[in-house]
């Protein structure tokens, strides 16, 4: 009983992992999408969607395939990724202590 015990806190310390991970996916997309509103002044134009572990796009509410983005898009999107996570934890007006 103390083995299956222990496997089941660990199955339950796996499962809170992963749906602590899955939230920050979500926020991650949140952060992201809001970039590119911006950069192509239109929400809906190019949108990553969370689907499990993985993120899907769409292009005015279509689904595009990965190899289908092209390469200005492929650049766009890694910009506000960069930027997602070059700000995460600071907030406005704060000095960068990390070069």
């Amino acid at each position: 009983l103390d083995e299956i015990d222990g496997r089941r806190r660990k199955l339950n310390a796996d499962l809170n992992r992963e749906r602590t991970r899955m939230a920050m996916t979500n926020i991650a997309a949140e952060t992201i999408n809001s970039f590119l509103a911006n950069v192509y002044f239109d929400t809906g134009r190019f949108v990553l969607v969370p689907e499990g572990n993985v993120y899907k796009i769409r292009s005015r509410g279509k689904p595009v395939r990965p190899q289908d983005v092209s390469a200005g898009e492929r650049n766009v999107l890694a910009l506000c990724y960069f930027f997602s996570e070059s700000g995460r934890g600071r907030f406005e007006g704060s000095e960068d202590a990390d070069p």
